[in-house]
């Protein structure tokens, strides 16, 4: 297991990117990280002119989710007009990262000569999938769920545009120690499932993989 500070991790990396997008330089490389360190957040401001529109932003996701600016960077995205109460507001979509990740993976990719171009989350790299029409959002309501083994996510999207994520700490490796459970105490006059392989195993299964 290498360690991303590493410089055999470095050297990995390199030769892997070599192989897959050649020597050339003038590649744009946006990568993907980790939704674990961003924090995304679906908000309402008044309608204001556009000069006063990040200071509202700002001032009311730190009232609803307060964070520490130097250590997260913060961004957002106006997302049109809506009307709350009867009373016209704008949407906003906005987000804080950790900074000091952002900068150790900008200074891996510096480090073998391969600058990034940018960095974003998998909800907002689907998210310009279905803006770009490079996938056809056939349906105005989406959702997406992905489940890991030890969290899952789910994102919805409406008319192209990302509404919500949320993280759950729930993930394969959650539901097959209670399907292990779950089936040893209602079958007791049966073999039980001694091993978590072998609920894994039942899991994928029913999953269509049995990998």
């Amino acid at each position: 297991h290498l360690l991303r500070e590493s410089p055999e991790f470095g050297e990995f990396l390199k030769t892997a990117l070599d192989k897959v997008i050649g020597s050339s330089k003038q590649i744009r490389l946006w990568i993907i990280m980790s939704t674990a360190h961003v924090e995304v957040h679906s908000i309402r401001i008044p309608k204001l002119p556009k000069n006063q529109l990040a200071n509202a932003v700002y001032w009311t996701l730190k009232k609803s989710a307060p964070f520490d600016e130097q250590e997260m960077i913060f961004d957002f995205e106006i997302r049109g007009e809506v009307i709350e109460q009867g009373v016209p507001k704008l949407a906003v979509m906005a987000y804080v990262a950790s900074r000091r990740e952002i900068k150790d993976i900008e200074s891996l990719f510096a480090r073998i000569g391969r600058p990034l171009t940018g960095i974003s989350i998998v909800p907002f790299a689907l998210q310009n999938l279905f803006r770009t029409g490079w996938i056809d959002a056939e349906e105005k309501i989406i959702t997406s769920m992905y489940v890991g083994n030890d969290f899952s996510r789910i994102d919805i999207y409406a008319s192209n545009n990302l509404v919500m994520t949320r993280g759950i700490k729930a993930g394969n490796n959650s539901m097959i120690e209670a399907l292990n459970e779950a089936y040893n105490k209602s079958r007791p006059n049966a073999p039980p499932l001694k091993t978590l392989a072998q609920s894994r195993k039942i899991l994928f299964s029913v999953c269509g993989n049995s990998s």
